[in-house]
């Protein structure tokens, strides 16, 4: 569960078993879909540094 300013990642995968990662930042309200986890650790590290 997220609490006020952290953002939502959500794991998803196609039909065709491809994992998509969801991102929801509360602060900028802006969304991101990513396609592997290291990318978005790479824009956590962003969001955060």
């Amino acid at each position: 569960m997220t609490q006020g300013n952290e953002p939502k990642i959500t794991i998803k995968k196609n039909d065709q078993g491809e994992v998509f990662y969801h991102v929801y930042d509360p602060l900028t309200r802006n969304k991101d879909l990513f396609t592997s986890e290291q990318d978005v650790r790479v824009w956590l590290e962003k969001r955060y540094g």
